[in-house]
């Protein structure tokens, strides 16, 4: 879980001094957090990732 926490990470801007930087570190922590300590299955954690992206 951790590797893959780090691959997701790679791609993606943290601190970038706006806003966004934070909202990426938040999406990515929940999703580990989520995998790590639920039985949630992927794909529901991809659909919620797309509403947040299409809200906010």
């Amino acid at each position: 879980m951790v590797g893959s926490t780090f691959y997701i990470l790679k791609d993606i801007t943290l601190f970038d001094g706006t806003t966004h930087g934070f909202i990426n570190i938040g999406v990515v922590a929940g999703t580990a957090i989520t995998l790590i300590f639920t039985r949630l299955p992927a794909p529901i954690i991809v659909a919620i990732c797309i509403g947040l992206g299409y809200f906010l």
